[in-house]
């Protein structure tokens, strides 16, 4: 009974204790603006503090002023304004202006292709800075229309024969222009010759009195074409150079040594032209032996020829197949990304018909191999398609000794059989194959795309 009645008198003291903070808080704000409202009537009031208040009554209403109809005129378009721009039917068509430097895409091919830029279609020669000129407005005007007589004409053009100048290397072996002095060996077991660059005597260079910078660029040839090929470093200002350097080249088996023939050339790299040449037979070469050989050198001369470029395009063309590869060059992560995208055309060498094809690729850096990739195979189809991509770890200080080997095989029951190749780099000899390589180089983090015809050298 007491807990109750302590209980009713603390609600109570509390209760009261809200009412009389409520009842403080209503008189402060009434005090509040009664206070206000005096200090607002004695300023209107008081004449000498009258013209420094605003009254609501003295405010004079906004005036909105009616909406004025102004002619819109067409502004003068230049021709490079409408040059950028892209119109429905290139779009509806699929072609799409890129840059200065990628003239056109097929965007619906591109898309089906999953990727990648033609090499065809990125220009390599100078871009003339286009015309800026104001014209008016013009009005539209109907499709051109492409007469008939002018694609005739045009096949007529190209039915004429042309004509491209190709040079012709005669030697002469009757002027003395001093001797190369070199050493090789060739280790059987590892299939690895190893050719020593000793120096040059008295070499001398016809017209010139100064001393030279040279350097020596040697090459083996197989069958008329080049497989292999290093270069030693500059010597400066002397006729008679200290070379000292040793060149290697990896995967020469006996077949190629007993067929192939090792030339060495004297460049003057101050104009760019070879001295002269040394040729040693490499089926004289003893296996696992160190040779030392000193002979002259040949002075080359070099004659211009003309012959049809159609007769060179037959010779140039081959019945081993293509094979189509992308290349993109990231020199920021310093990554090569190759793609090897599909192959046609494929040679048959199985009696039923039957071609399991795959790639092989290998990296090399001063004809050493560093890493080695192998594609699916893909059976019984001469036009097979691979569709994969590896991502190389390659700075860009050594971009130049890269060489990328793409060798095509069939994966038969017993051994693998090679049916061409395609190298990449720049020390190649086949045009399309370095112009691929260089575009890749020179337009870092673009994806272009070539079809490379294949080779039957470097074939193991």
């Amino acid at each position: 009974m007491v807990n109750q009645v302590v209980l009713a008198v603390g609600l109570g003291l509390v209760a009261g204790l809200v009412v009389v903070v409520v009842y403080l808080l209503i008189q402060y704000f009434h005090q509040r603006s009664s206070t206000n409202n005096y200090k607002y009537t004695q300023l209107t009031s008081d004449p000498t503090l009258r013209s420094r208040t605003i009254i609501n009554q003295d405010i004079p209403p906004f005036y909105i002023p009616q909406a004025v109809s102004v002619p819109q005129q067409q502004p003068a378009i230049g021709e490079l304004q409408r040059t950028c721009s892209i119109s429905k039917e290139e779009y509806r068509h699929g072609h799409a202006h890129l840059s200065a430097t990628v003239h056109s895409v097929n965007v619906r091919r591109k898309a089906e292709d999953g990727g990648g830029i033609q090499l065809d279609a990125i220009n390599t020669g100078t871009i003339s800075p286009p015309s800026i000129t104001p014209k008016l407005p013009r009005t539209p005007r109907t499709p051109r229309k492409i007469s008939h007589p002018q694609k005739q004409s045009s096949k007529e053009n190209l039915s004429i024969p042309q004509q491209r100048k190709v040079a012709v290397h005669k030697k002469n072996p009757e002027i003395n222009l001093g001797k190369l002095e070199f050493s090789l060996y060739y280790d059987q077991s590892f299939r690895l010759l190893q050719i020593y660059a000793t120096r040059g005597i008295k070499i001398v260079i016809l017209g010139s009195v100064h001393p030279p910078d040279i350097h020596v660029a040697a090459s083996i040839v197989l069958n008329g074409k080049q497989i292999w090929e290093q270069k030693t470093r500059v010597v400066k200002k002397t006729n008679d150079p200290q070379f000292n350097e040793k060149l290697e080249a990896y995967g020469i088996t006996q077949g190629k040594l007993s067929e192939g023939m090792l030339r060495f050339q004297l460049v003057n790299t101050q104009t760019n032209t070879i001295i002269g040449e040394v040729e040693y037979i490499l089926k004289d070469l003893p296996p696992n032996k160190l040779t030392t050989k000193t002979l002259p050198l040949i002075p080359v001369e070099i004659d211009e020829t003309e012959c049809p470029i159609e007769e060179e395009v037959e010779d140039l063309s081959s019945e081993l197949g293509e094979l189509s590869i992308s290349l993109c060059h990231n020199p920021t992560d310093q990554k090569l990304m190759v793609k090897v995208n599909c192959a046609r055309g494929l040679q048959q060498i199985t009696k039923d018909g039957r071609l399991n094809p795959f790639v092989k690729l290998d990296l090399t850096f001063c004809g050493r191999k560093l890493s080695t990739r192998t594609t699916k195979t893909a059976h019984n189809t001469k036009t097979p398609n691979f569709s994969e991509m590896y991502v190389f770890d390659v700075d860009s200080d050594k971009l130049p000794q890269i060489t990328l080997f793409f060798k095509v095989k069939h994966r038969g029951r017993v051994r693998d059989v090679p049916l061409g190749t395609v190298h990449l780099g720049y020390c190649v000899n086949v045009e399309s194959e370095y112009k691929h390589w260089e575009q890749a180089m020179e337009k870092p983090h673009l994806e272009i795309e070539q079809w490379h015809t294949l080779q039957e050298y470097f074939i193991e």
